[in-house]
């Protein structure tokens, strides 16, 4: 079972801050040592606030995935998603372009919209596919193991209604994920090299962000009294292309977790935004204890 609490504000230096949360858990079931084949269920919801106008988004959700064992190292999944999403929008804030009376924005001037903006809500879907690979040693004094996880994802297929006007045509494009994360020991040392990236594509927008975390192994866990814990720190970076660089850090402490990132505004917009993006917080739960590993005998 896991289990994850995550909490971002963004561009508080440019406007309100955009502030999201989100929670997400995922635990297995009719899974035995003998079986080669299981089931996962998970659970997510996922809050957005965005800027002055107040537009929030709501959304939670529920997948089921098969998980098949292949042989000692590897695993195939598959998943289906399905969610209710609600979407919003303040009514105090919004300042258009009909209200500006040539020197300066004028509340008393009439909007120009030909209607209110409305609340709108709709079912969402998705569907993936995940390959991970698990080899090896990971003790300080082996080291020498290696894990893979490469995974692709569809979210929005059926295009969804996405109008605030109540447009029946404008709908949500399809989006599309691609992610990659791999943990690499280097043997008979205490730390592993750990490249990934993921990327989208949603309609005509396109994000990749690659990066490497650098995990150092502070402790390992008794084998036979269980009174000492595995612990572990990370740093990291990453590069969300031609929008900023990502700064990160976590520490582990057996079925613990806690990270902190912060973004480094790199593009055009630094010019208001004075190079601040935003920080982010998150708080694992994993039981059993991940300082073991599927799929492999690697402790972390």
């Amino acid at each position: 079972a896991r289990i994850i609490l995550n909490y971002k504000s963004q561009w508080a230096s440019v406007a309100s801050p955009y502030k999201t949360v989100a929670m997400s858990s995922d635990f297995a079931l009719f899974k035995k040592k003998k079986k080669k084949a299981y089931m996962g269920v998970g659970v997510t919801f996922y809050n957005d606030q965005a800027g002055d106008v107040g537009m929030k988004t709501t959304q939670v959700g529920l997948s089921f995935s098969g998980i098949l064992k292949v042989d000692d190292h590897n695993l195939i999944s598959a998943g289906l998603m399905t969610g209710f999403v609600q979407r919003g929008i303040g009514t105090g804030n919004q300042q258009w372009g009909e209200q500006y009376d040539g020197t300066q924005w004028n509340s008393q001037l009439p909007t120009g919209e030909s209607s209110l903006l409305e609340n709108h809500s709709f079912v969402d879907l998705g569907a993936g596919v995940n390959w991970y690979y698990g080899k090896g040693e990971k003790y300080m004094t082996a080291n020498d193991g290696v894990k893979i996880n490469l995974g692709f994802a569809v979210f929005h297929p059926h295009g969804p209604k996405y109008s605030y006007y109540g447009v029946v045509d404008e709908k949500l494009y399809a989006k599309f994920v691609v992610h990659g994360w791999s943990s690499i020991g280097t043997g008979n040392s205490n730390l592993c090299i750990e490249p990934s990236f993921v990327y989208f594509r949603h309609g005509s927008q396109q994000e990749f962000t690659p990066g490497v975390n650098f995990k150092y192994i502070l402790s390992e866990a008794s084998k036979y009294t269980g009174r000492k814990k595995a612990s572990a720190f990370s740093l990291g970076g990453y590069l969300r292309a031609k929008d900023a660089i990502i700064l990160t850090t976590m520490f582990e402490f057996s079925s613990y977790a806690c990270g902190f990132s912060y973004d480094v505004n790199v593009s055009s917009l630094n010019s208001v935004s004075q190079t601040k993006g935003g920080f982010e917080i998150f708080l694992r739960f994993v039981f059993p204890n991940p300082f073991g590993g599927t799929g492999s005998k690697s402790m972390i």
